[in-house]
C-alpha cells in the first residue's frame, strides 16, 4: 500500500526533523564534550567546585544527547518504510513520528491515508 501525497509529506518533514534533531544533537554533545576536558583541566575555583564536578555535569549531559540522537532512529527507518509502501498502515510512523520527531509531521501522517 503506498501513502498519499499528505502522509508522504508527513513523512519527509519527520525524516528532515528527525535528521536535524540527530545532528543538533550530536553538535551538542562534542561541545560539551569539549567542556568536559577544560572543566577537568581546570583549578578549583573561588567557590570550592572543582573542574571534576563540571566534567560530571557534562558527561550526564552527553549522555542524554547521544540517547536522545539514538532515539530518533526509528522515526527516520518507519518513515522511509512508509514511503516504501512496505508498510500496511500509516498509524505506526505517525505515532512514532509524533511522539519523538514533532507534532507536524506526525499529524500529517496520521491525517493521510494509504491506497
Amino acid at each position: 500500500m503506498r501513502p498519499d501525497g499528505i502522509s508522504k509529506a508527513g513523512a519527509i518533514v519527520s525524516i528532515v526533523f528527525a535528521g536535524l534533531i540527530i545532528f543538533v544533537s550530536i553538535l551538542c554533545a562534542l561541545a560539551f564534550g569539549i567542556t568536559a576536558i577544560a572543566a577537568s583541566s581546570a583549578q578549583e575555583n573561588k567557590n570550592g567546585y572543582s573542574g571534576a564536578t563540571a566534567a560530571v555535569a557534562s558527561t550526564v549531559i552527553i549522555v542524554f544527547f547521544i540517547i536522545y540522537a539514538s532515539i530518533q532512529i526509528p522515526t527516520i527507518v518507519l518513515c522511509s518504510l512508509m514511503l516504501k509502501g512496505k508498510l500496511k498502515s500509516n498509524i505506526a510512523p505517525g505515532v512514532v513520528a509524533l511522539i519523538l520527531s514533532g507534532l507536524i509531521g506526525g499529524i500529517l501522517i496520521l491525517c493521510g491515508k494509504m491506497e
